[in-house]
């Protein structure tokens, strides 16, 4: 085996054993675990940018949906008046200019 006996000169009169092997062994164990501890961390770090970045594009589409929906309530609401004889070319035209300016985000 790879045992190394060491001798301390003086007054102590022990003898220390080093099982080099054993040694290499134990050092590679923590090589390996520290790898892998490296290699979850990498992991994490990947899945939290993935979640940011998929919390960032619910905001974005919500962005667009918010408006459409709106748009399309005013729609139905002017239809429904169109439906009930309410609506008249001026009540139309300033539908459409207030409306179309929303669009254009005016």
């Amino acid at each position: 085996m790879g045992e190394i006996i060491i001798k301390v000169p003086g007054d102590i009169k022990e003898v220390f054993e080093i099982d080099v092997n054993k040694d290499v062994g134990e050092l590679s164990r923590v090589k390996e675990e520290i790898e892998k501890t490296k290699q979850k961390d990498r992991l994490l770090m990947h899945q939290s940018k993935l979640a940011a970045l998929g919390e960032m594009l619910g905001n974005i589409a919500h962005q667009w949906r918010h408006p459409l929906t709106r748009l399309s309530l005013l729609i139905q609401n002017l239809e429904m008046a169109y439906k009930k004889d309410k609506l008249n070319e001026n009540i139309f035209e300033k539908f459409k200019k207030r409306r179309v300016g929303k669009i254009f985000f005016r």
